[in-house]
C-alpha cells in the first residue's frame, strides 16, 4: 500500500560498531535502596561501582542511615548498577 516492495520482517537490523556501544553506556547511575524490602533512598554512583562502596554512600544517605542506624546488617543483596537492598534486624 505504501510502495514497499519487501515487508518488515525482512529488514536486517544495523551492526554496531564498537565506539557506538561505548556512547550508549551510561557513566553515572541511580541506584535504589531498600531497607528491609521498603524503599528508603536512592543513591548516585559511577557505573560499576563496588558493593563495599555503594553500601558506605547507602549507610550516609540520610533517609537511608535513619533506618539502618543501631541494627545489625544480617544480609546484603546488591545487584550491579541496580539494586541495594539491606536487610537488618
Amino acid at each position: 500500500m505504501l510502495g514497499h516492495d519487501n515487508g518488515l520482517w525482512n529488514a536486517v537490523w544495523p551492526d554496531l560498531i564498537e565506539g557506538q556501544i561505548q556512547l550508549a553506556k551510561d557513566e553515572e547511575v541511580e541506584i535504589p535502596v531498600q531497607v528491609n524490602g521498603r524503599l528508603r533512598g536512592k543513591v548516585k554512583v559511577a557505573a560499576g561501582t563496588t558493593e563495599e562502596e555503594v553500601v558506605k554512600l547507602a549507610q550516609a544517605e540520610p533517609s537511608i542511615a535513619h533506618h539502618v542506624n543501631g541494627k545489625r546488617i544480617m544480609k546484603r543483596i546488591f545487584v550491579p548498577d541496580k539494586l541495594l537492598n539491606l536487610v537488618v534486624a
